[in-house]
């Protein structure tokens, strides 16, 4: 029997607002269809915790084949048209564990973490669009940038007006969204 690998899964885009509705019983459904196990959903907004067999979770090229035929699954369950992206349950620890941004944990809405589907560059980030914008500033992980919005909602943030501008393929979690999600990986 191949041992099982928990993968957290982030589905970009869907249930805001009226455009891309998707039930959770169909992204389930979706992610099982796929070889997912166990399988637990968060909100509305396409987050997801499962166990799939060990190699499909051992290297970056096998979970970007997962999210791949876990968009193909969604579109064939929903009809919906979706960016997913699949990130270890380590890497989502260490996401947490390396977050430069601690004095926002307390006001998790201030604090967004994109997920990256290639690894971001700083240099080229700060060249570009710059890594800050009045109180509120950005920084590079692994895979990931953290975005600080420290003026307040994220949606007024000039910060965010600029992100398009890097082309990065991403999806973006709130910190109580990131909390909410590890536990569930270690549920």
């Amino acid at each position: 029997m191949t041992p099982a690998a928990r993968v957290v899964v982030l589905v970009r885009g869907i249930n805001v607002g009226t455009a891309k509705q998707v039930k959770m019983t169909d992204l389930k459904a979706a992610l099982e269809d796929v070889g997912g196990t166990g399988v637990r959903t968060y909100l509305r907004s396409g987050n997801a915790v499962m166990d799939v067999a060990a190699p499909a979770a051992g290297t970056a090229t096998a979970l970007a084949a997962l999210g791949t035929a876990a968009e193909q699954a969604l579109l064939a369950r929903s009809g919906v048209q979706a960016l997913v992206l699949v990130v270890t349950a380590d890497h989502l620890r260490a996401v947490a564990t390396a977050n430069p941004f601690p004095d926002l944990v307390p006001t998790p809405k201030q604090l967004h973490v994109m997920f990256c589907e290639t690894a971001p560059d700083a240099a080229a980030l700060d060249a570009t669009v710059g890594l800050r914008h009045g109180d509120d500033e950005m920084a590079v992980g692994d895979h990931t940038l953290y975005l600080a919005f420290r003026s307040g909602r994220s949606i007024d943030s000039p910060l965010t007006k600029v992100l398009p501008r890097t082309k990065i393929v991403a999806t973006a979690r709130n910190w109580s969204t990131v909390e909410a999600l590890l536990a569930l990986v270690d549920a």
